[in-house]
C-alpha cells in the first residue's frame, strides 16, 4: 500500500485526515507547508499519494502543487494526487494538461471521508500498478 503525504496547513483538518488514513491501514506523512513537502517529495524513495486540501490550490496562493511546472518535474509526476476543495474551481486553461498528466484526482468541498479514503485507495492502487510493471520478469 502506498504511503501518504497530507498537506494542509489547517491543524484539524489534517489531524482528522491523519487519523482516518492510519485507521483505513495507511502509513501517513503530514506537512503543514509547501516547502517542507517539496522536500519530502524530492527525497521520498517510493512514490507517495499526496492529499492536498483546498487553501493550498486557492489562485494567489503558493502551492506544492505548482501544476504548470509540476508536470514537468520527474520527482513530483512519479506520485499521485488527490485534492481536496477548490481545486475543480480553480484549474485555468492552461492548467487542464497538467492536471492530466498528472492524474489530479479532485474533490469539491464538502467532501465525505470514505469518498477521500476512496479517491487515495484508487491512487495508490494506481502507484502499485505502475510499480508491478516497472519490475523486471522473474526469471
Amino acid at each position: 500500500m502506498a504511503d501518504v503525504l497530507i498537506v494542509t496547513d489547517d491543524t484539524d483538518v489534517r489531524t482528522v485526515l491523519r487519523v482516518y488514513l492510519r485507521g483505513a491501514g495507511y502509513v501517513v506523512l503530514t506537512s503543514p507547508v509547501s516547502d517542507q513537502a517539496l522536500a519530502t517529495l524530492r527525497a521520498s524513495r517510493n512514490p507517495l499519494v499526496v492529499l492536498l486540501h483546498s487553501s493550498l490550490t486557492l489562485p494567489g496562493r503558493e502551492s506544492v502543487l505548482q501544476l504548470d511546472r509540476a508536470a514537468e518535474a520527474p520527482h513530483l509526476t512519479r506520485h499521485r494526487y488527490v485534492v481536496l476543495g477548490a481545486m475543480p474551481y480553480a484549474v485555468r486553461p492552461a492548467q487542464q494538461k497538467p492536471v492530466t498528466r498528472l492524474r489530479v484526482q479532485a474533490l469539491a468541498l464538502p467532501f465525505d471521508l470514505e469518498e477521500m479514503e476512496a479517491a487515495v485507495h484508487r491512487a495508490a492502487h494506481e502507484l502499485e500498478a505502475k510499480v508491478m510493471l516497472q519490475r523486471p520478469p522473474a526469471s
